[in-house]
Order: structure tokens, then sequence, then C-alpha cells
């Protein structure tokens, strides 16, 4: 053997890649031929360099695969001879061969591709199912990854943490207490923080109101962020364009300047550069664009945006009237820690700082983490659809290993014949295997297709979710997908290449062919049955959330949802300064819609059922003392005449708001009877005072409404004439005998007739409205009982493949019975027993599971128990029944054996 020589010529690069090269080779070539091997690339790579080639090393890498290749049929012949070649070991110039297992591998995946073309059925099935459960996982995954997973867009977000200040009184009132510890910061409080902390890098604010844009096009009412100068910073967020708000641009009185989010200029300034210094109007009064926002920025807790985007513009806080006292907690807060500090310290000092002069059972503070706070409330029904998800990947999986044990079946003969030419066991097992692989990888690529499809879908189709709109099939998914179909590929070879080391294909020979026995069928039937089980899974899930969802919608909401439709409408700024012409104005809008053909009743509120939160306002009663523990609070809402007719909500006691109610006549208010129940407990409270700023007199009792969700508590409510403190913008509700969305252009003509600049906010039909308050709901509800479905169809296609294999296996048996006399009915029950008896189990299994699987999401479930019995009955007897179907139809071939074909094939 020659000794290794120095490296003098080629880079370190090449000859790493040399060594890695050579490791392909087996053992005894790189033991013989080693160092001639790898000195003749060394030295074709130092003639390469010498000529000048450029790119020398891709050069010798193509040489050194050509050279193998033409060199294959010398090596094969050496082989078969042992090795021996007179004695002569191959010079340094000799051509390489090509290495053993690469080209074993490479004949593998030709005869593997082949095999399958020539079974189109099987193949198709198998790839469908795969690919169905990978492009579902896939899909779901993907907007985990992206909602879950994907670190937040800001630099270093886990130096971050959300802020509240906390009112540990408000425990003592039930309509208060739900949100104790998660208040918002007043200016004053923010101010004292900002300029006395100690431990965080910075502090900032920020919120949201809505603002009129107008100067383009119609007037539109707009969402707009409100920030401190410091957020962006805070953040480590720097603006593409321009700069972020300057201190003292954020108090009271602040500059008129503004921030463009980036799809703001893009899709209204067409990504003009020039933008800096243009002005936009915002109720009325201009203000300068100073920056544009980079693409993606995203600031969660605004909830007037719902949570999945942000606004397309900012303001300073206070640039547009913002409420800037001590009592007007407005503000969501973030900051970013000191390196070193730990969150419960920094509650310590913040704390303190927040609290001020004041007690700590009257104020104090919580921060949590900011990735946290951007999964609250979603970690559990994203990670329920992910189960849900990856509980069809384990059927699909399931199906396909059954498909795969019945074509093994049908391949022992073959097997057996290759053995006994001399392919090895190990040479079977590996071909088995490549065969799954392909079938993985060809499973891989209809998921992703899917999953592409599916992503998009569950976009446009989702509630509102923070960062939805950057999910997508990026690169982690698909090493996901590519990951789930290469181990699942292999998952579904081990069983037929477990059967190979066994050695149990031996006997195919001596039987010619023939399948004698049921060997596979028992493992075949376990799969069946956990099939089954995790179908039952499914079905109860989804059967439980269906039930739920129809309680929540058939919850009565204390009004007459239907043949009702809302126009949401706000006064411009700067007209109708006194009220009696926002009075005037509104009334004359109301008297264009009641005009039009069909209209029954129009009225209108400050604020709709399911259309806003709620507007907790602090009371008192004249002649009663305040309760401890704290002050009452209602629900305030101004409405119009006629607004409990329109709406359908009944009259209990007393007279409601009317005409005569007007600015300048006695201040009166109509209660809902949860609020005179609470507050005047065993008497009337018709006549009595509440002194809410002015003292208003109680001149009737409605009926109770759900006014922020289906299944919320009914809030104490307080309904006030508008006429009497008129606001800018109401909602008017329509009541109309014809189909309600033919008035939708008609009720908008109405409203500009009166103003053409008056901006519509929102408009739609009430059911709308209630749908879109259990939209989350009906999005996982719709999305479990899909994969539900597609769980039933898989386990019937594997229940139907499993008893037509039975049926061929016991051909013979059937033909000898049939030949004795043995009543059809009797082949029927022979073929139906195992599959039956599987199934059986499978949903006994399945429904033990579901008792303890159903009480992880109770907390989804409304008005039903997760242990419901209809619900579970239900889904047994669906697949009881699907199971007895998809056995039944394939058990009937039993009825038409020949006896004397049977035998004599057989």
């Amino acid at each position: 053997m020659s000794t290794r020589r120095e490296v003098t010529g080629p880079g370190a690069i090449v000859e790493r890649i040399l060594r890695l090269m050579l490791l392909l080779y087996p053992r005894d070539f790189r033991r013989e031929y080693g160092v001639e091997w790898t000195d003749a690339a060394r030295d074709r790579y130092t003639r390469l360099r010498s000529e000048g080639r450029r790119l020398p090393g891709i050069v010798l890498l193509r040489f050194l695969v050509i050279d193998a290749v033409q060199s294959l049929p010398s090596v094969r012949s050496r082989r078969r001879r042992g090795g021996q070649s007179g004695g002569r070991r191959p010079s340094g110039g000799r051509r390489f061969a090509l290495v053993t297992g690469v080209e074993s591998l490479l004949q593998d995946v030709r005869f593997g591709l082949r095999t399958l073309r020539r079974r189109p059925l099987f193949t198709a099935i198998a790839v469908g199912t795969l690919g169905l459960g990978i492009g579902a996982t896939t899909a779901i995954f993907s907007v985990v990854e992206g909602v879950l997973l994907r670190p937040l867009p800001y630099e270093r977000p886990g130096e971050l943490v959300q802020v509240w200040e906390t009112f540990p009184d408000w425990l003592d009132n039930p309509q208060l207490a739900a949100g104790w510890d998660q208040v918002y910061l007043a200016w004053p409080d923010y101010q004292r923080w900002r300029d006395n902390q100690t431990l965080f890098q910075g502090v900032a604010l920020y919120g949201s109101t809505a603002l009129t844009l107008t100067g383009q096009d119609a007037p539109e009412r707009i969402p707009v962020g409100k920030a401190s100068a410091s957020l962006l910073s805070v953040l480590g967020v720097q603006p593409i364009l321009g700069r972020a708000f300057l201190p003292g641009e954020d108090g009271a009185n602040a500059e008129r300047v503004a921030l463009l989010a980036y799809d703001t200029w893009r899709d209204r300034f067409g990504s003009d550069p020039d933008v800096l210094g243009t002005s936009i109007t915002l109720n009325g009064n201009p203000f300068a664009v100073v920056g544009v926002l980079p693409q993606g920025f995203r600031v969660r807790g605004l909830g007037i945006f719902g949570g999945s985007g942000d606004p397309p513009v900012w303001i300073p806080i206070g640039a547009a009237g913002g409420r800037l006292t001590v009592n007007s907690h407005s503000f969501d807060a973030v900051a970013r820690l000191r390196p070193g500090i730990t969150v419960s310290r920094a509650a310590v000092e913040t704390e303190t700082l927040l609290r001020g002069d004041r007690s700590p059972e009257e104020i104090g503070a919580r921060l949590m983490p900011r990735d946290e706070l951007e999964d609250a409330g979603l970690r559990g029904p994203l990670y329920l659809l992910l189960g849900a998800s990856l509980v069809l990947m384990l059927i699909a999986c399931g199906n396909v290993a059954t498909l795969l044990m019945g074509e093994f079946s049908g391949r022992r003969h073959e097997m057996a014949t290759r053995t006994a030419v001399g392919a090895g066991g190990g040479r079977l097992v590996r071909q088995l295997l490549t065969e799954s692989v392909l079938l993985g990888i060809a499973g891989s690529v209809l998921g992703v297709t899917l999953a592409v499809l599916g992503t998009g879908a569950l976009v446009r189709l989702a509630p509102p979710i923070p960062r939805l709109d950057q999910v997508g099939v990026n690169g982690a998914v698909l090493l996901f997908a590519a990951s789930v179909g290469a181990v699942t590929g292999l998952l579904f070879g081990m069983a037929p290449a477990w059967n190979v080391v066994r050695g149990k294909i031996h006997d195919s020979l001596s039987s010619g062919g023939r399948i004698r026995g049921s060997r596979g069928l028992p493992f075949q039937l376990c799969i069946i049955s956990a099939e089954i089980a995790l179908t039952v899974l499914l079905l109860v899930s989804g059967g439980l959330l269906v039930r739920s969802l129809t309680t929540l919608l058939d919850v009565d909401p204390g009004f007459n949802r239907e043949g009702v439709l809302q126009v949401s409408v706000r006064l411009p700024t700067g007209r109708y300064g006194n009220s009696e012409e926002r009075v005037a104005v509104f009334n004359r809008m109301i008297e264009e819609m009641d005009a039009l053909p069909g209209v029954q009743s129009v009225s209108g509120t400050s604020s709709l059922p399911f259309a806003g939160f709620p507007n907790l306002l602090s009371f008192g009663i004249e002649g009663q003392p305040e309760p401890e523990g704290g002050s009452r609070h209602t629900s305030q809402r101004s409405v119009l005449p006629g607004y409990f007719d329109t709406m359908g909500i009944p009259v209990l006691a007393g007279r409601t708001i009317e005409d005569a109610d007007r600015e300048g006549t006695a201040a009166v208010a109509v209660i809902s009877e949860s609020m005179a129940r609470r507050f005047w407990p065993g008497e009337s409270a018709l006549g009595a005072r509440i002194l809410f700023g002015d003292t208003l007199t109680v001149v009737g009792i409605v009926g109770d409404v759900r006014h922020e969700a289906m299944d919320a508590e009914f809030l104490p409510t307080l309904y006030v004439p508008n006429a009497q403190d008129p606001i800018r913008r109401l909602s008017l509700v329509v009541r109309s005998a014809a189909e309600p969305t033919s008035l939708l252009a008609p009720l908008r003509q109405a409203v500009w007739s009166v103003d053409a600049d008056a901006p519509i906010t929102s408009m739609g039909t009430l059911v709308s409205l209630i749908g879109r308050s259990a939209r989350a709901e009906r999005f996982r509800t719709v999305l479990i009982m899909v994969f539900a479905v597609c769980a039933a169809l898989l386990a019937g296609a594997g229940v139907f493949g499993v008893t037509a294999r039975s049926v061929a296996r016991q051909r013979r048996e059937m033909g000898i019975r049939l030949a004795l006399g043995a009543p059809g009915g009797q082949l029927v029950a022979l073929a139906l027993g195992g599959t039956l008896k599987s199934g059986a189990v499978g949903i006994a299994v399945g429904l033990l599971g579901a008792l303890w699987v159903s009480r992880l999401f109770a907390r989804f479930l409304f008005g039903v128990e997760s242990w419901d019995p209809v619900t579970y009955g239900a889904a047994a007897a669906a697949l009881l029944g699907l199971s007895i179907l998809a056995s039944y139809l394939p058990a009937r071939r039993a009825l038409s054996v020949d006896p004397v074909d049977a035998l004599r094939t057989q």
C-alpha cells in the first residue's frame, strides 16, 4: 500500500469533499485503494487549477462521477470474481467505481417505481390517504407555527413585558371582577412611572380610537393607533422612511403628526418615497406624515381591530383630544426589562410607582411577559385543532399500513422466489422500505399541495387571530411535511419488512403462491381497531362542539334578531355643534329610511348588542347608602324613541323612551330586569331616582338583553334618552318586512342624502352580527367535524379493505363450506366476524378515551356536558353502522364463491 503524501495543492474545502466522497465507498475499497484514489483526485485538481479552469472543484466532482459510471461494468465483474484482477491494483488514473450502496439504492428506487406503477389503484389510494393526513396536519401546523411558534417581530422579544394596573376592590363587584387585574393605565400614572423607574430600558403606552378620514373619495371611519413617543424604541422597531414620534410630541395638545402603516403607504400613496411632509385629514384636522412603519408591524391588544391586524395610521397620544386625566384608564403599557432584571422584581417597583399616594387595597400592578400575552386565549384552541389533525394523520397512517400489509400478502410468492434465487433478507427489507418511503414522498408532495390550499382557506375563514395574516407554508412548514412523510413512509414498511425478517415467506413456493391461513390479519385487525377508536375520539369531540354551538346560537338574546338591519353612522367632526342640530340630523335620516318600501320601523342606539364592549359606569341610588366593598356599576346606553319596539325587547313595567324626553325636560331612564332585581330586590324600581351625573327617574323596566356574547351573563343595563344628551354617533336599527339585504344600498343612500360626508362605519343584519360573535366557535367546530368525517371515511375504507382480504384468504374454506351445504348467512357471518369484533373493540376503547379527552376541552363547551350520552351514543352508532356497511359489502362476495373453482385454485 502506498503511503499518504502531504496535501500541497487542493484547498481545505476540496480536501474535505474528497474525504466525504471516499466514505461512500466500501470498506475494503477504502482499505486497499483509498490513498491512491485520493492522490489521483488531488493530482487532477492540481492540473485543473494549473490549466486555469473555472471552478476546478466542481469540474473535478463531475469527472469523478462520470468516471465512476463508465467503470461500472468492470467493477461488477471484479466483484463477481471475488475482487481479483490479476493481482494488479488500480493505478491513480484508473476510473473510479461507483459506490455499491448507492447503486443498489438506485436499483431499489427504480424497481419500487415500476412496482407502484403496476398497482395504480393501490398507489392512488395510498398516496391520496397519506396526502390527506399530511395536508390537514401541515395546514394546521402552519397556523400554529405562524401564530404561536414564530418569534415576535420585535428586537429581543424575551425582554418585553405587558403592564396593567390592578384594582383589588373590583373583586367584590360581580360586574368588574373578571377584569380587576388587567386595568389600562392612565396618562398621569404612566408619567410618574416613566420618570422614576430604574429597572426598565424603556416604557411606553399605546391605545386605539376611530377617526374619520376625509379628502380621499368617500369619508371613511378608520381605526387609528395612539402611541407614546417611546413605543417604537421600546419595541425595537425603526420606520423604513422618516422618523418616529419625538419626545414631547405625545402629551396633551400633542403635535398633529402621523405614521403610516406599510400597507397604507403602499395602497393609498403608491409607495411614494416623497410621502413625508404630506398631510392626511382626520376628523377635519390635518396631520403631517413624518414616517412609514415597516411591513408586518403588529401590536397586540388593540381590541378595536379584532386582534388580527393593526391600524393604517398612528398618531401621538393626545393629538386627537384624548382623555389624559387621572381617572381615564385608556392605554395599554409595554416595557423592556434591563438585562438581569426579573419580572417579579420589576413588578414590585412598578406597583410602588403606579400607586403613588394610594393604598395597596386601591391599586396594584401586574406584569406579564409579552410572548405569553400574544398566546393568551389561542394556545388551547389551536392545539385542539392540531391534536385533531394529528389524530387524522394517525388514521391515515393506519390505513396505508393495512394497505401495505394486504399488498405484501399478495407478493409473498414474489418475495419467496427472489429469496430462492439468492436475494438476501436485508435486500428484500430494503426494497420494501424503499417502496414505503416512495409512497411517503409522494404523499408529502400531495400533502404540501393540499396544505397550501388549506392554509389559504384557513386564513380566510378563521376568526381574527393575531399574526394570522402572516401565516403561510414556509421553510419550517415544508420541513415538517417532509419529515412527516419520511417517518410515516418508514413506519409503513416496518410490518411487511418484519415478516421478511422472521422468514415467514418460504412456504409460499411450496403452496404454489396460494395464500394460506390468516398471517398478518390479526395485525391489520388491530390497526382497524385503533383507527375506529381514534375516529370515535374525533366524532365525539366534533359532536360535542356541534351541540355546544347549536345550543349557543339557540340562546334567546333578549330581542328579535330576524328582519333587522343596522347602519352605524358618525356625524362629521366640526359640524352640528349643538345638541339640537345633532338630534335634527339623525331625525332626518330616520325619516328618509322610514319612507323606504318595506321598512316597518326605525330607531337607534349608541351601542348595538354584540358590537362593542360594555360601557360600565358607577352610579348611586337616592336614599340608599353606598354598598360595602365598592360602588354599583351599570352598562349605560343611549337610545332613540321606538328602540325597544324595533328591537323586539319586551316592556315589563312602566313606559319606554318617548319623543317628549328631550333636553330641558326631566331626566328619565329605563332599566333592565336584572338591574331592577339586583338593586331593588323585593320592591318596584319604578319612580326610583338614580344618581348618574344628573338625577334620573326610572320610568320603565324592560327585558334583559345579552349585549356582549351569547354565553355572557345579563348585565344590569341603563337606557337613557339620546335627545337629553345627544351624541355624534348612533347605530340606526331598521325592521323590515322585505328581504333585509335588499335595503342595504337604499339605506346607505338615505344617510348620504342628508349628509354626504357622514361616514358609515358598518352595515348588516343583526343575524350576521350575532353570527360573528360565535365565529371562533364555528371555526373550530367545522374543522373538527371535517376531520371527523374524513376519519370516518378512512376508517370505513380500512374496514372494507381488511374484510375483502379476509374473504380472499378464506376462499378455500368458504368453498368447502358451500360444498358441504353451509347456508349463505353463515358464510357472511364468517367473513364479518373478525372485522366487526375489531370494530366493537375500537368503539369501546374510543368511547373510554373520549371520556378522558373531552374533559380537556370542556371549557370550550356551552350548555352541554363533556360526558353527554346523546353525543356518545350517536358517535358509537354511526361508527357501528359504518363498520357493518363497510364489512357487509365485501362479505357478500362470499356468497358468489364457486366451490369447484375455489377447490381447484386452492
